[in-house]
This record gives structure tokens, C-alpha cells and sequence, in this order.
């Protein structure tokens, strides 16, 4: 039986060893391309919020509100700071939406801006990340008549 044993040769202990470090070297790569790609999305991450916005004019009154939708759909969580209409900051905003968290408000705009109704009018929602990234969402409001304000 010993004779048996003796005839059947493994691999090398020098072809072990490279199999080995191929294994592990393999593995330490894997894992470093994984972790280098989580850095990467979280510093790179890509905002997906969807804005709505319509601005309802009182003619008569001269007042302005804007309404707005936005809806996160990241799955970390976002802030906005302000708001600003045509270029203009008319509303210091402290919002907070949580991943797939959706906000509806209407707040009243200054009586300062002269919106015609008709007219488009460009919103940027203004903010940061969790992860302390700026970004701006942009749409288009159309300004309506609204005589029940």
C-alpha cells in the first residue's frame, strides 16, 4: 500500500505556491475594483429627482404662488436649500427628502416679480446630497390663472 502512495506525485511545492498567489492576487483585485466602484458612484452619484412646478398668477389680486412636485428617486437622501425662478432666489428652502420620498407644497412668491400669465418661466430646485454633492434640478412652470388665490 505504502508503494501504491509513494508512485502518486502532487504538484509542485513552487506551482502550489504560484497557484496561490494567482488565487489571492485574483481576490484582492476583485475586491479592490468592487470597493474603487462604490467611491466612485457615491462621489460621481447622479441626482434623479423629478421636479413638476406650475405658477398660479391672482390677476387681480397681483399675487404669485408657486406649486411644485419633487420626487427623490435615489436611494440616498437629498436636501434642497433654495429656489429660484428665472434666475432669481425667491424662496429659502429647507427641504428634506428621504430615498423615494415625494414633496407637494405651494408657497407664495413676492409680490415683486411680474409673472404673465401665459408666459414659461424656469425653476431650479438648488441642493446637496447626504454625501454633501451640489446639484440643481431645472424645469419649466407655465403661469396660469388662478382667481380662487
Amino acid at each position: 500500500m505504502k508503494r501504491l502512495l509513494r508512485k502518486i506525485k502532487g504538484i509542485s511545492p513552487i506551482l502550489g505556491t504560484l497557484i496561490i498567489l494567482v488565487i489571492a492576487l485574483g481576490s484582492f483585485t476583485i475586491l479592490l475594483y468592487l470597493f474603487d466602484l462604490s467611491i466612485i458612484n457615491i462621489i460621481t452619484a447622479r441626482v434623479n429627482v423629478i421636479a413638476q412646478a406650475m405658477i398660479l398668477v391672482n390677476s387681480s389680486s397681483g399675487k404669485a404662488y408657486l406649486q411644485y412636485t419633487l420626487i427623490n428617486h435615489n436611494n440616498f437622501e437629498i436636501f434642497i436649500n433654495h429656489i429660484n425662478v428665472n434666475n432669481q432666489t425667491f424662496v429659502n428652502a429647507n427641504i428634506s427628502l428621504k430615498p423615494n420620498e415625494t414633496c407637494e407644497n405651494t408657497i407664495q412668491l413676492p409680490t415683486t416679480a411680474n409673472f404673465q400669465i401665459g408666459n414659461y418661466y424656469t425653476v431650479a430646485f438648488v441642493g446637496y446630497t447626504s454625501f454633501g454633492t451640489p446639484f440643481s434640478v431645472n424645469t419649466t412652470a407655465l403661469a396660469v390663472n388662478a382667481t380662487s388665490l
